[in-house]
């Protein structure tokens, strides 16, 4: 006959549990994994194009500064 004990155990809802902690943990670490990896790429290209510019911008001649115009408004009375 079933009962309320026998239906819900606790070591049948223990080991459920477990597996999908277990579950949940390792897609979690495959998700961290993936971001780390990514983050290091991105940042690794990012400094690869941070020292092309540098490079870039210490070749090139500096350019003369234009002088700046003030405009004066005029009132019409």
């Amino acid at each position: 006959m079933a009962n309320k004990e026998t239906l819900f155990s606790a070591p049948a809802r223990k080991d459920k549990i477990s597996q999908t902690n277990e579950v949940a943990r390792a897609i979690i670490g495959a998700e961290d994994d993936a971001r780390q990896a990514k983050t290091e790429r991105l940042r690794a290209a990012r400094l690869k194009q941070e020292a092309k510019d540098a490079a870039a911008e210490a070749a090139e001649p500096a350019k003369p500064a234009k002088p700046v115009v003030k405009k004066i408004r005029r009132i019409k009375v």
